[in-house]
């Protein structure tokens, strides 16, 4: 069974993953690392490519994630199954401000458009308008790393 990978839920699976890991993958040497250290707690492989096909660094068009590969990276990041994660998202107060936000896709955008995206991180909101380039699918990923980075309120950001 697969999963799409833009979903609230993997979205979220993977921000976990990053505070385990104690930064986001951006380049190929992230993913090797995280990989290793997946395989050093977990004592199962995950290939990098693998990796980068979550994280939406693979230019090839992947859009969708295995349930093994999410069981293993909800394992790594809470000690729980994929299936226990998202319960736990559902009884968190904060999954319904997760499921009313909206998935855009790089395909869609044109240059020279503008988003707008606001990230909630510990009740605090932080604001973030970036104007779109074409770069191959990086730069949703760029965006999300600012955000969680770099971004104080009202902050902009352009790519």
């Amino acid at each position: 069974m697969n999963f799409d990978r833009n979903t609230p839920q993997v979205t979220s699976l993977k921000l976990s993953v990053e505070k385990r890991f104690g930064r986001a993958p951006i380049v190929h040497a992230d993913f090797l690392a995280l990989a290793a250290d997946i395989w050093q707690n977990q004592r199962q492989h995950i290939s990098e490519t693998t990796l980068e096909r979550v994280w939406g660094y693979s230019t090839r068009g992947y859009d969708t994630v295995s349930l093994y590969t999410l069981n293993l990276l909800s394992q790594y990041a809470c000690n729980l199954e994929w299936k226990d994660y998202c319960n736990s998202l559902a009884a968190s107060p904060s999954e319904s401000e997760m499921s009313n936000e909206m998935v855009i896709y790089t395909k869609d955008l044109r240059d020279g458009d503008k988003i707008h995206i606001g990230v909630a991180r510990s009740r605090v909101h932080y604001s973030l308008l970036g104007r779109w380039r074409k770069v191959r699918g990086r730069v949703v990923q760029q965006l999300e790393d600012a955000a969680r980075r770099h971004l104080r309120v009202s902050a902009v950001f352009t790519i």
